[in-house]
């Protein structure tokens, strides 16, 4: 694959799915958050498998479908993912809390969970997330924060 005047053969078949979100359909952020991760998987030579975008805030519906179609690509092995990059932890989740259980779960399945600004990298192998919270927990945590009630049914959820 060929990026500017760089050319990388993926030799060490890593396979990165970069996650990029916004509140709003800033393109402009969203194109920073890509060309960040891009960057970043360039210069470890890792492959871009693909680009998963989400528009909306953490409490809308269909954050949590967009969290499960991605650790279910993640888990499934035929599509090779070693790591989920993202910009840094607020743009996967917005509690500290919540993103080590997404790093739990995705270590659970082989694959790392890497923070481009901050340096931020789990390594698939050790699962080294101190205390995560639950998903129940955090949803629990986010509907007492605004004081309301959240229900919440996380079968299916891919652990």
């Amino acid at each position: 694959m060929k990026n500017g005047n760089k050319t990388n053969n993926y030799s060490n078949s890593q396979r990165a799915i970069l996650f990029v979100r916004s509140t709003s359909d800033n393109l402009e952020a969203l194109s920073d958050q890509v060309r960040l991760c891009t960057e970043y998987c360039d210069e470890r030579n890792v492959e871009t498998l693909a680009v998963t975008t989400f528009i909306g805030s953490f409490m809308a519906e269909n954050y949590r479908e967009a969290l499960v179609q991605l650790v279910s690509f993640c888990a499934d092995k035929e599509n090779g993912v070693t790591e989920v990059v993202v910009s840094s932890p607020d743009r996967l989740a917005r509690n500290l809390g919540f993103y080590r259980s997404l790093e739990e779960i995705l270590n659970e399945h082989g694959v790392a969970l890497h923070s481009v600004a901050e340096g931020f990298v789990s390594e698939a192998k050790d699962g080294r997330s101190a205390d995560p919270m639950t998903f129940e927990e955090v949803l629990a945590e986010y509907g007492n924060r605004w004081g309301k009630t959240v229900l919440i049914n996380t079968e299916g959820l891919p652990r």
